[in-house]
């Protein structure tokens, strides 16, 4: 019994660092935001594409990155898929970069469907 137990530990334990090491593969920025608006997960695509490194941006607000005059909307966007769990939708978002600019990216964002309360999301650069 307890064989069988440390080894499903070492199951997941390894599903956990494959599944990391995929995340932190992909082009495309995986984003994890909180009912509050904070980012509580990023992986190294966004600073890849906007400048910014990934624990300088942990804990921020997400409406920190998005354009100011859309920046309320896209909150609410996010916060909606949140509260939704299972609904997954796409939008365009800018987002600001580092450098001040912004950049336009094709967003889809589903609801956490465990008890975390967590908003996640893609974003890829158009084609």
């Amino acid at each position: 019994m307890e064989t069988t137990v440390e080894l499903d530990q070492v199951v997941k334990e390894v599903a956990e660092k494959r599944g990391h090491i995929l995340l932190e593969r992909l082009a495309e920025i995986i984003c994890c935001v909180n009912l509050q608006g904070r980012i509580t997960y990023l992986n190294h695509a966004w600073t890849d594409l906007c400048g910014f490194t990934v624990e300088e941006t942990l804990g921020t607000q997400i409406t920190d990155y998005l354009e100011p005059a859309a920046g309320a909307t896209q909150w609410k966007y996010f916060r909606t898929v949140g509260e939704a769990k299972s609904a997954l939708n796409r939008n365009d978002v800018r987002i600001r970069c580092k450098s001040g600019q912004y950049r336009w990216f094709d967003s889809r964002a589903r609801g956490d469907l465990s008890s975390l309360g967590l908003t996640v999301g893609l974003c890829r650069q158009p084609c």
